[in-house]
């Protein structure tokens, strides 16, 4: 324990060094530099760069420079830094030469370029001039100004850093100016094409574009809520899984990894037809944008994916993050409205890299490998061997565990055996075995640690590898980016692995300057196997693993243990199989294998039709095909289980007349999800002055799932033959219980078709790039939602405007300091669903095997809701973006308020109308709710120099929300609720939709048992009812108000340091301490072992009350209501702060003439360090308030630290 506290101190230390130093160097004074003569310069320059500089005499007379602006590896860079700050500019001449010049008001950072382009056959006149601006890099730079000098004409690049100027003078200069670059003018020169390459320059930001799906926009004149995330920083954290390359990277966006070291190999894979919300990886993280929308269960709270234009259906988790270009989470109603359904979740658009404009073809690949060390084990708090016996004794000793629990003469109570241990305890209570024989058989086990075992056998290293290779090129016709990816990973539970192979093939083509057609066709294909035992071993209940049960003998050979009465089994007869369960033979049996293959398309078409008319139509189809085989083995547990129960007695074989094979089921599980969209777009500047931009269009969706299952039973693998069984449920098979029982898994078969027509709008007008407004308005109409058109059909809309304040006049005199001021407000609602519900009566149809006329017969399951309709969510956003010391900080502040209506709820009606289908409720459109947060994001470039470079990003997300709807009375909460388990109290009105509520407790009382307070401070005992909620605390929220990330980076030259911290403040969490005891129930008591460590601390005797809180065991129902309310106490409610540093990585880029000697462009190495652990916890206990599970209840353990090497290389 000291150990650890060392271990933890140091991490504070470094942590408060860290930062320290960052915040020093952000306001260290500039250090004098030495001086150089400007001609001096010059000189150095032309020899550097074998260069030929031309001036006036005198005209670098007098004039200086300091070292540092020699330094740069371009030759464009480094004039820049060498002339501008002497009011002197360069203009080019020729490769390499140039002429030096005083700065005029037309030369400002301008530059003229030459390109060789073929002139027009007009001299007059040029009725269309095309052109493209991109970076150095080939990059295309989108939404640049170009505009004609001296005339009001002028256009803006497209999202491809495509323009069109119309009626052009042969001899007119052409201006082309973007955020982050230096402008740059072009003679016309008679050419109709022009290409533009635009420098970088110092000090100012690169344009950030937003990507909405339906449009890209500057973010300039974005009044919406968005954040956007680039390749370039989701690079730095080198997981398989894009999702968690976003943990703690965007204020508002809040993420729980929940799956130790698995990425994209989930707990589960299998996708559900029969469930509205998502399925795939529930267990292993959870993502909500700005907190939830909706309170019941049926409907999504997670937000919307949207890949390349489309909704999707496909978890983020299937994507290669390499092939990601951005990630764009639109958070309010004027950024998110234009989707209409499931858009109050937020949205979450993802954009896969294009080609750019090279020349030549660029190859990148790249090779991951990870591993870590064993998994911890110990931080589950289990009992020992010693321990546990201790406890079957006195569950024995207190008639919990009696003589029916190894009863022989009857199959239901065989089925109650609770193991060696407590066999022999009863045995010897009941006379049967001396205290000798006891001691002998008990004593051996009590030194016993399975855990080495379970290390040893079933858990594991994780390793994964993860191997990338991509091509792109591009002309000024056509364009493309063509990947592959394959990653094989193998998580800490030994019979799981996963493998994913996607590829991606992203086309563009200019179509004879007159339409510009983009391809995107995508393939995932991913194999699981689900083999595992993993933590499974200790799930409470009659078949846990008790400490003592070793796996293997000394020899490596499986032990084998009776999960019923042995005395029972020894009598059956010759037909019946081994009844006893062995690990590893079942470990090594198993054979589930999961197949999801994807299928993704997407094929838009962009024409032209006039001065900034633009016309497009999208078409996406997205396909899914999983299936999911499991084949429980002729020598499996479950396959011998079977066929002993379907045995009847004194039979010589099975009733079902199976003699070999295993048993095989299949489950097939298809999606076809397509996106038929048409649009307009406008987007035109006027004057210089006026900036207008527009959509509308409509749009066809249809998802369609289907889902397929069977079972075989007898099969053979090796011939394919399996024995023809009946599924009849009425009459079934003679069994050993005595009754007939049908087999399950007959063939099923179901599917649902979702279908949505949709209308929408959007426009923004911005003057003199000072004041920009917007709206947006969709109209959605969906095929399973109101018979009615108007509950069916709803209008979602937004609208919102911004003020640039930096364009103002008055505020010119402080550029030197505050670089941006804009204000954003925007208003609008936003809608979800739920896939689950209908207008219409909901009717199950059965088999005529289960209805005795033998015709078919149907069950009710919802009744009709006529006027079902959407949720509604109304969400106001006032935002602040500003930049200061050129640019050096940023920050984004927004503050938000969300009206939830009409929600979902599942409440009670007329029992006259409902009776007790679905125990007299219906879901209806009656709840509210409202929420309010605050997002800030903060960039700062806290050191920019030639050598060192060190940046912080860090974003603060607060994010609460409050029940206000009526009908959620306190008055209506059963008793049994708060009185015994407060955790299934939902929602109140005043309280958040995740308060969590825990009995006051008061301590054990002379008998053992829990005694808690109620509001008047009055003693409550176990056996005694509280009189309502109020008895309990509100005791905090379990989701974590405040939240945010921070990262940083640190580079000196060729070496890079990457951190990454996350953190979250102000929720709870219940430490996870005793699950279950055992209860007698009419006589007999089914095992369920709960191998909690507090178990051993629990009250023995009178007095223990003095020293634990634990309770005491007793065989009445009261010692169970006893252990719920220590549980569910407010002693066991501890605080789920932290601070975790989740990744550190260092990467070192090899020298250019390294690398150029060996023919390549780059080449990186870098290693990583992920999952380090907390650095700081509110809670002293030793628990990550991410991983605090009961340990009967455990999927995960949390992660230990694993360890990342990559090589990346381009040419």
């Amino acid at each position: 324990m000291k150990m650890n506290t060392n271990k933890a101190k140091l991490k504070r230390v470094v942590l408060l060094l860290w930062m320290g130093a960052s915040l020093l160097s952000l306001w260290q004074p500039a250090i004098a530099q030495q001086r150089v003569a400007l001609a001096e310069a010059i000189k150095n320059i032309e020899q550097r760069f074998n260069a030929n500089l031309s001036y006036e005499h005198n005209l670098l007379q007098g004039k200086y420079t300091d070292a540092d602006a020699l330094k740069g590896t371009r030759l464009e860079e480094v004039l820049k830094k060498v002339l501008y700050p002497n009011q002197l500019v360069f203009l080019y001449v020729d490769e390499k030469s140039y002429t030096i010049v005083k700065r005029t008001e037309d030369s400002g950072h301008t530059r003229t370029t030459s390109i060789q382009i073929t002139r027009t056959q007009n001299p007059n006149v040029i009725d269309r001039v095309s052109g493209s601006v991109r970076s150095a890099s080939g990059r295309p730079i989108s939404f640049a100004s170009v505009w004609v000098q001296d005339t009001r004409k002028g256009a803006k690049t497209d999202e491809n850093g495509v323009f069109l100027l119309y009626d052009i003078q042969p001899a007119d200069i052409v201006v082309v100016s973007a955020l982050g670059y230096a402008d740059t003018k072009i003679n016309v020169a008679g050419r109709k094409e022009l290409v533009v390459t635009l420098e970088e320059e110092e000090n100012l930001l690169e344009e950030v574009v937003i990507s909405t799906g339906y449009q890209k926009i500057s973010k300039e004149r974005a009044t919406g809520s968005a954040a956007v995330i680039t390749a370039k920083e989701m690079e730095k954290v080198p997981t398989a899984n894009l999702i968690a390359r976003l943990d703690g990277a965007v204020p508002g966006l809040q993420i729980s990894l929940l799956s130790g070291d698995r990425s994209f190999n989930y707990n589960n894979n299998q996708l559900s037809l029969y469930s509205s919300t998502r399925t795939v990886g529930t267990n292993d993280y959870s993502m909500s944008v700005r907190g939830v929308g909706s309170i019941a269960t049926n409907t999504e709270k997670a937000p919307l994916v949207v890949i390349d234009g489309a909704i999707s259906t496909m978890d983020l988790g299937t994507l290669n993050p390499n092939d990601i270009e951005t990630i764009t989470v639109l958070r309010d109603a004027a950024a998110a409205s234009i989707y209409g359904v499931r858009a109050a979740n937020g949205v979450i658009v993802v954009t896969t890299k294009k080609g750019n404009i090279t020349g030549v073809p660029r190859i990148n690949v790249s090779v991951n490998s990870t591993f870590s060390g064993r998994p911890d084990l110990d931080y589950l708090k289990m009992m020992n061997s010693g321990q546990m016996i201790d406890y079957l004794e006195e569950l024995v000793d207190k008639d919990i565990l009696t003589v029916n629990n190894i009863a022989d003469g009857v199959y239901q109570n065989a089925t109650y055996y609770g193991g060696a241990v407590a066999e022999a305890a009863i045995r010897l209570k009941r006379g049967d075995i001396t205290q000798q024989e006891y001691n002998q058989l008990v004593d051996p086990l009590r030194g016993l640690d399975n855990r080495s075992d379970v290390e040893k056998y079933i858990l594991q290293p994780m390793h994964s590898q993860q191997y990338n290779f991509s091509i792109s090129n591009g002309t000024e016709n056509s364009r493309y980016f063509y990947s592959a990816s394959y990653a094989n990973e193998t998580p800490y539970t030994k019979g799981d692995n996963g493998k994913r192979l996607t590829l991606n093939m992203n086309n563009t083509w200019e179509i004879f300057n007159l339409a510009t057609l983009s391809t995107s066709i995508k393939g995932n294909f991913l194999r699981h196997q689900e083999n595992a035992l993993g933590l499974g071993v200790y799930s409470t209940g009659s078949t846990t693993l008790l400490p003592f049960q070793m796996l293997a003998d000394a020899h490596g050979n499986g032990l084998s243990y009776d999960r019923l009465t042995p005395g029972y089994v020894s009598g059956l007869g010759p037909a019946y199989k081994d009844w006893r369960y062995n690990y590893l033979q079942e470990l090594d049996l198993a054979d589930n294998q999961l197949q999801n293959n994807n299928y993704m398309a997407n094929i838009n078409l962009d024409v032209p039709l006039y001065k900034g008319l633009k016309a497009s139509v999208m078409y996406a189809n997205e396909r899914t095909f999983g299936s999911n085989q499991m084949y429980q083995d002729e020598q499996s547990y479950y396959n011998r289980d079977l066929l002993n129960r379907f045995t009847p007695p004194d039979q010589n074989q099975n009733a079902i007349g199976i003699t070999r094979g295993g048993v095989y089921t299949v489950m097939n599980t298809n999606v076809n999800n397509y996106t038929l969209r048409g649009q307009l777009n406008y987007d035109r500047l006027f004057q210089q002055l006026h900036e207008v931009t527009a959509l509308a269009g409509s749009e066809i969706r249809q998802t369609q799932l289907s889902h397929g299952s069977s079972t075989l039973y007898g099969y053979n693998r090796e011939t394919g033959f399996n024995t023809d069984v009946s599924y009849n449920q009425l009459i079934g098979y003679p069994t050993l219980m005595g009754w007939p029982a049908g087999l399950p898994g007959g063939p099923s078969y179901g599917d649902r078709r979702r279908r949505f027509l949709s209308y929408f709008g959007n426009a923004a007008y911005t003057y003199n790039g000072r004041y920009t407004v917007s709206g947006s308005v969709r109209y959605d109409d969906y095929n399973n939602f109101g018979l009615d058109r108007s509950f069916r059909a709803t209008p979602l809309w937004s609208a919102g405007a911004k003020w640039n304040v930096m364009r103002e006049g008055f505020m010119q005199g402080q550029s030197a300091w505050l670089n941006q001021l804009s204000l954003r407000a925007t208003y609008g609602v936003n809608g979800n669903i739920s896939h689950d519900l209908r207008p219409f009566t909901y009717i199950a149809m059965n088999s005529e095997h289960l209805n005795v006329t033998s015709l078919p017969s149907a069950d009710i399951i919802a009744l009709a809701n006529p006027q079902l309709r959407w949720e509604k969510t109304y969400v106001t956003n006032i935002g602040l973006d500003v930049g200061l010391l050129s640019n050096r900080l940023t920050g984004t502040i927004d503050w938000y308020h969300k009206d939830g209506r009409d929600l979902l709820y599942n409440f009670p009606i007329a029992a006259a109308y409902g009776g007790t289908v679905n125990s007299g409720n219906l879901d209806r459109n009656t709840a509210t709710m409202v929420g309010k947060g605050i997002d800030i994001g903060l960039t700062g470039v806290v050191v920019r120099q030639e050598d060192w470079h060190v940046d912080l990003t860090a974003n603060l997300s607060y994010n609460t929300n409050k029940i206000t709807d009526n009908r959620f009375d306190p008055e209506d909460i059963p008793s049994y609720n708060y009185s015994y388990t407060p955790i299934g109290i939902r929602y109140i009105q005043g309280h958040p939709s995740d308060q969590v509520f825990a009995f006051r407790h008061a301590g054990l009382d002379e008998n053992g048992l829990t005694q808690v307070y109620n509001k008047a401070g009055e003693i409550v005992a176990a056996n005694e009812q509280l009189s309502g909620v109020d008895d309990l605390l509100a005791v905090g929220r379990r989701t974590a108000p405040y939240f945010g990330g921070v990262r940083t980076n640190i580079r000196y030259k060729s070496w890079s340091v990457f951190a990454l911290l996350t953190y979250q403040f102000g929720n709870v969490f219940t430490k996870p301490s005793v699950e279950a005891y055992m209860t007698p129930s009419r006589g007999l008591t089914i095992p369920k072992f709960d191998l909690s460590a507090d178990i051993a601390d629990r009250w023995r005797e009178p007095g223990d009350e003095a020293r634990t809180n634990i309770p005491a065991l007793t065989n009445d129902i009261f010692g169970q209501y006893s252990l719920q309310r220590y549980t569910y106490s407010d002693i066991n409610v501890l605080k789920g702060d932290y601070i975790r540093l989740r990744e550190i990585s260092l990467s070192y880029a090899l020298p250019k003439s390294f690398s150029n000697g060996m023919g390549l462009e780059r080449v990186n190495v870098s290693g990583s360090i992920r999952n380090l652990g907390l650095i700081w916890t509110a809670n002293k206990e030793g628990y990550d308030p991410d991983f605090v599970s009961f340990v009967g209840q455990t999927t995960n353990l949390r992660p230990v630290p694993s360890y990342n090497f990559s090589v990346n290389v381009s040419f």
